[in-house]
């Protein structure tokens, strides 16, 4: 039972006899720093913060500060007798306090313990002593300086002793107090200054020392409230009482955060500091609740039971984060939602800690607001840095593109970067659609580093091979043969499905939406003409929304959700400003049908009936491209270029009108796109859609016949119009992946630049001469016939540089 004692207390007679009474007071205080608790009865009032050793201040041994502003000068006297002597240890320590409190009188100090005034109600000072003390220290003078602290004004100090024993003390006390005021203000003291000094003073018995009560107490709050491993409790006790003797040498302090390192460093692994248990409790509910709302995006409404499909990407975004910080891209409908889905509820099956944000669940546009939306007491980022673990931490953003605003954008981007600029145990995990990703500088620069091995090459995406990231494709033949067994409608539909179809459900919103159309008794065969995502989304919004008998009411009801969420920059709209009169059946008939839904904050939450939104976000791009934006193309760019900020809340509803024109009516489209670019009020982000949309849309030469009879037009204004067009398809497809402009799939680029080169004015050289530098910088991904073509743009250019020198 010794030898374990030994042990437990950490150290043998050689590193105990090193080590004396003062510093085992102080690693008393530091584990209390440590375990988050008040180090009364020789702290101050409130949670002990910091602690500093060998002051340069009047009472000199300890100082231990609180977080809520108090402060506690401390003496350690390991025996203490009540002597009258001016030279005694006593007289000593009532010297110091009167000094210190003198000195703190005027407040006029920038260290907090002399900003102001001392205030016992939040300050005290100290002498931590043993029951090796005088009973005359430890009980009666203790008991004169409680009562003192309970006198009216006026009252006598006489009523504050009520024995021989205490008067004596009291008498003492007074002595040496008066003494000392003299010989530190020169002046005789009055009876407020007298009560105001002892008021802050106590005396108490700190058996601190081997097999102490204290030193047990100390070693109890290790095991139990500070350490990872209780049985490291003795280690931890050692490795204190040494730090506390090398600070007090040094005349250094020390915080919680300190304290954390040197018992780390000493291989100490330690539970999380103990005011962040609340929030971390929280945390992780949020994420199992978003986990429980989010289930739906991991499989297929098929009727009474969903289809369930294990997802290739699942295990490559696994182990890719253990290694870094990850972003998730995939086009829209991938199934990026479904995907984090899986992987955040396996990661906390395996016992990783993990913190799940869903964008469009939230309203925050500012930390702090994110901050009292998770109803967190600290901010997120200091959670997170003091949430103890050994496994790398996830913190998984989902749809970072549902940010609508610059607001809510700026403080998720600066969220994600204070966390992967941390160098913590913690990782991101966010995904956002390759467009946004694409033209987010800020975004691409977090996640710039090589790509971990363990993503496999069907799961990269080319264009993004300088950032660790994972491509979500779309359903792979297997995927697809899983959900062809689970659901026999679906098979019956992808057998009989063209190539074009089959190639369109390979899509996992579009598998959805088919999914539901076919819910709706249409058969298998009215379905197989569809060829592209608008049209399938047209048929769904022909069932589901227009239809017959309420149709336009149902649609008017969509047009003022989508202004009422435009308007206010998110993906919400209260319901009372939404329903006007005789349209509440159509509302309802909304809700029946998914296509909105009561908004939840979680998935422990009610729906909040107040509060509605679309049942997913493409749907709100859809219904805003087909209801909010003008019919006439010039009304959208006349909209666009007087609200500027409006482009980034609707930017996927206007690739959409603009895919639509380019499907239906072409020649509107290249209205639009010259109208916008040649805007001079519409900003550079809404000019380059149009043109990304015709980057990655064409496919022949004579799709592009209206750009070259622009720029050969001998009207200025039409030329001018096709050269700034021409100017941002060379802006889009720069900035877009190779693949888009050279190898066989690819667009009629190579081209292109051969036709526009062969009589070119400066201005067409020069953005032709940037995009075949471009094309030709990746000449693995160009065909030969490509290779062919492009050196004559390039000797076209040459002649073009010789004939105008």
């Amino acid at each position: 039972m010794a030898q374990e004692q030994s042990q437990r207390t950490g150290g043998g007679a050689a590193t105990q006899g090193g080590i004396n009474f003062q510093n085992r007071v102080s690693a008393w205080a530091c584990v209390h720093i440590l375990a988050g608790k008040s180090a009364v009865p020789i702290g101050p009032v409130g949670i002990a913060a910091y602690a500093r050793f060998e002051t340069p201040e009047p009472v000199d041994d300890i100082l231990v500060g609180a977080a809520t502003d108090g402060h506690a000068f401390v003496q350690a006297k390991r025996t203490l007798s009540l002597s009258t002597a001016a030279d005694s240890d006593l007289a000593s320590t009532i010297d110091q306090f009167v000094r210190q409190y003198v000195s703190a009188r005027t407040g006029s100090d920038v260290r907090p313990w002399r900003a102001r005034p001392l205030d016992p109600e939040k300050d005290r000072f100290v002498v931590a002593t043993t029951s090796e003390s005088s009973a005359t220290v430890r009980t009666d003078l203790a008991a004169v300086l409680d009562r003192i602290r309970g006198l009216t004004p006026g009252q006598p100090f006489t009523d504050a002793a009520t024995s021989a024993d205490q008067r004596k003390a009291l008498e003492t006390l007074l002595a040496h107090v008066l003494r000392s005021w003299q010989s530190a203000t020169g002046e005789e003291p009055i009876d407020s200054d007298i009560g105001a000094v002892c008021a802050l003073m106590h005396i108490n018995v700190l058996d601190v020392e081997t097999n102490g009560v204290a030193e047990r107490e100390a070693l109890s709050l290790l095991e139990s409230r500070v350490l990872e491993n209780p049985q490291q409790a003795g280690a931890a006790w050692s490795t204190l009482l040494q730090l506390a003797a090398d600070l007090s040498q040094r005349r250094s302090g020390i915080d919680e955060a300190g304290l954390r390192a040197a018992l780390e460093q000493a291989g100490i692994p330690l539970k999380g500091p103990a005011r962040y248990d609340n929030d971390i409790a929280k945390l992780k509910n949020h994420a199992k609740a978003t986990i429980r709302y989010l289930a739906h995006n991991s499989q297929i409404p098929v009727g009474q039971n969903g289809v369930r499909v294990e997802r290739c990407a699942t295990e490559a975004i696994r182990q890719a984060s253990e290694a870094d910080s990850i972003v998730i891209v995939g086009l829209p409908g991938a199934g990026k939602s479904g995907v984090l889905h899986d992987f955040a509820d396996s990661a906390i099956d395996g016992g990783r800690d993990v913190v799940f944000i869903a964008v469009d669940q939230i309203g925050a546009t500012s930390l702090g607001e994110l901050r009292n939306e998770l109803g967190l007491e600290h901010e997120l980022i200091e959670v997170l840095r003091n949430w103890p673990g050994q496994r790398s931490g996830i913190l998984v953003i989902d749809a970072l593109d549902a940010a609508r605003g610059d607001p809510a954008s700026a403080a998720l981007l600066n969220l994600i970067r204070a966390i992967v600029h941390s160098g913590s145990r913690w990782r991101v995990v966010t995904s956002i659609r390759k467009y946004d990703l694409r033209y987010s500088p800020g975004l691409r620069e977090l996640f710039r580093g090589n790509l971990d091995p363990a993503v496999p090459l069907n799961l990269q995406d080319r264009e993004f091979t300088s950032l660790r990231h994972v491509n979500v494709p779309l359903f792979t033949d297997e995927e697809l043969n899983a959900v062809r067994r689970q659901a026999p409608a679906l098979d019956a539909l992808l057998r009989a499905a063209p190539p074009v179809l089959h190639d369109l459900l390979r899509v996992p919103f579009n598998l959805r939406l088919m999914a539901e159309i076919l819910e709706s008794g249409v058969d298998v065969d009215d379905l197989r003409p569809i060829r592209t995502q608008s049209e399938l989304l047209n048929r769904y919004w022909a069932y589901r929304v227009a239809g017959t008998g309420g149709g336009d009411l149902r649609e008017r009801v969509l047009r003022r959700v989508c202004t009422l969420m435009i308007e206010a920059r998110r993906l919400r709209a209260e319901r009372q400003r939404v329903v006007e009169l005789g349209s509440a059946e159509a509302l309802q008939q909304l809700l029946s049908n998914q296509v909105l839904v009561e908004w939840q904050p979680s998935a422990d939450a009610a729906p909040q009936r107040q509060q509605l939104a679309f049942s997913h976000n493409i749907l709100f791009d859809f219904a805003t491209s087909q209801l909010f934006l003008p019919s006439e193309s010039a009304d959208v760019v006349r909209l666009l270029a007087t609200d500027p900020d409006l482009i980034l809340m609707i930017r996927p509803s206007i690739v959409m009108r603009y895919q639509q024109l380019w499907d239906t009516n072409r020649e509107a489209l290249w209205v639009v796109v010259f109208g916008s670019c040649s805007d001079p009020l519409l900003s550079a982000v809404g000019k380059v859609i149009g043109a990304a949309v015709l980057a990655e849309s064409a496919r022949t030469l004579q799709d592009f016949h209206p750009l070259v009879k622009g720029l050969q037009s001998g009207s200025a204004p039409e030329r001018a119009a096709a050269e700034t067009t021409f100017r941002h398809l060379v802006g889009a497809l720069t900035a877009g992946p190779a693949t888009t402009f050279a190898g066989v799939d690819a667009g009629p680029y190579c081209e292109l630049l051969q036709v526009v080169t062969r009589a070119p004015n400066e201005y067409v050289a020069g953005y032709a001469q940037t995009l075949l530098r471009v094309i030709l910088d990746q000449p693995s991904y160009l065909t030969g016939d490509q290779f062919l073509v492009a050196g004559q743009a390039a000797r076209n250019l040459l002649s073009f540089a010789w004939t105008h020198q």
